[in-house]
């Protein structure tokens, strides 16, 4: 889906130019140093370690859009919908195939919220919890605005 094996290097990258250090970006987007050092070390903790909220907040920090751009490369025929869409979206679909949240959890891999997701939930999840649910969906590239 989205290309995430770059990441650490084009964090790095952005930091550097910025003239920030890796405590700064660190504190502006609240999480711990290690844990930002991380990111740009590691590029599975991109993908799985740190939630959407904080990613997106990372993009605004470092400037650089492309950071919090999610798309399906290979299903550029899929649907794009926006970021606060996809709840409703969730339980559109729910309700048209008759599929229960339980059920729709264990395709996805992941233990969504039940009672009733909201955009807050969505941004709580981490990357590979939003490519499987979009997989879902048959949504191919997801726009925050």
């Amino acid at each position: 889906m989205f290309d995430v094996e770059n990441m650490p290097g084009i964090l790095k990258a952005r930091r550097e130019a910025l003239e920030l250090s890796a405590q700064d970006v660190a504190r502006m987007v609240g999480i711990s140093s290690a844990a930002y050092f991380d990111l740009e070390t590691f590029a599975a903790d991109f993908r799985q370690a740190v939630s959407l909220d904080k990613i997106i907040l990372l993009s605004k920090v470092l400037k650089e859009e492309a950071i919090a751009r999610f798309h399906d490369s290979e299903n550029a025929d899929g649907r794009k919908v926006l970021l606060n869409d996809l709840p409703g979206l969730i339980l559109t679909q729910l309700n048209e195939s008759g599929m229960s949240f339980s059920e729709f959890s264990t395709r996805v891999g992941y233990d969504l919220s039940s009672d009733g997701l909201t955009n807050e939930d969505v941004l709580n999840w981490n990357l590979d919890c939003l490519f499987l649910v979009c997989e879902e969906l048959g949504v191919s590239e997801i726009l925050l605005r």
